[in-house]
This record gives C-alpha cells, sequence and structure tokens, in this order.
C-alpha cells in the first residue's frame, strides 16, 4: 500500500484552501479554491465553473501544482504543502464519491453553480518549521517514498 506520512495527511485534512497553478503556451495562472481531501485516492477535490481560465488551462493541460499554507503569524511555526498533480474531472462512481466528500465538508456549496474537479497528487513536499526550521517531508505517488 502506497502510505502518505501522517503529517502530510493531517495538513490536508485540516486546511480547507488551496491555490492551485496552470500553464498554457508559457502563461502560468493561478487560482485558490476550497477543497476537501480524499486519502485512500490521494486527491484533491474542488469547485469551480467550467468557464474560468484555471479550469480551461486544466482541461487543456492536466499537469498542475499548488500550495496549501499553515501560518498563524509566527515564521517558527509555519507548515505547508507543495504538490504536483493531475487535474480531472470525476465521472460516474468516482463523481458520486467526489460530491459526497466535498459537500459533507462544504454544503454552502450546493447553492453555488460550478461544477467539482479532481487533483491526483503525484508529489508532495510538506515543510514544517514547528520541530526543525526547514524540515522536509516528501511523498510520491510512484514509490509511494516519504523520506525527511
Amino acid at each position: 500500500m502506497n502510505t502518505c506520512d501522517p503529517a502530510i495527511i493531517s495538513i490536508f485534512k485540516t486546511q480547507s484552501i488551496l491555490t492551485y497553478c496552470t500553464s498554457i503556451d508559457d502563461r502560468p495562472h493561478a487560482a485558490t479554491c476550497f477543497y476537501s481531501f480524499l486519502e485512500k485516492k490521494m486527491s484533491l477535490v474542488f469547485k469551480s465553473k467550467r468557464e474560468t481560465l484555471h479550469i480551461q488551462n486544466s482541461l487543456k493541460n492536466p499537469n498542475v501544482a499548488g500550495a496549501i499554507t499553515v501560518f498563524d503569524g509566527k515564521i517558527g511555526s509555519i507548515k505547508g504543502i507543495q504538490f504536483a498533480g493531475i487535474f480531472s474531472e470525476p465521472r460516474d462512481a468516482v463523481l458520486l464519491e467526489v460530491r459526497n466528500n466535498y459537500y459533507k465538508r462544504f454544503p454552502f456549496a450546493m447553492a453555488y453553480n460550478g461544477a467539482l474537479w479532481q487533483i491526483e497528487l503525484q508529489t508532495v513536499k510538506m515543510t514544517n518549521n514547528s520541530k526543525v526550521f526547514a524540515e522536509k517531508l516528501f511523498w510520491n505517488l510512484e514509490t509511494g517514498k516519504h523520506e525527511i
């Protein structure tokens, strides 16, 4: 089984906002979205309208990257995730799972237009200043490897 360090999982589960980035024709774009986390699939789920630039870019180039930051105002306690993944539009049984996961966390989002999207994580790097300044943890989908 491809397991991820519990410290990384904790950030994905406790935070709610991600920034993700796209690039088309060497033109980068970033978007900030509420997200939910599917631990067994190591994927992030968010809602956005199809016509937005970040979704249009992601449909053309599904290789995306992003970040999740935990900051309480103290440099010594910064924690954060940098990730790369594959963007997709969930369908059928996956869509049902994604929908249940996302709306359980953000029921208010049902009132807003948009579709649900998924980022299947490929690599994750976590920085954690709370124990050792600039401590790094890494996870990779292919190897399941996590290192310090």
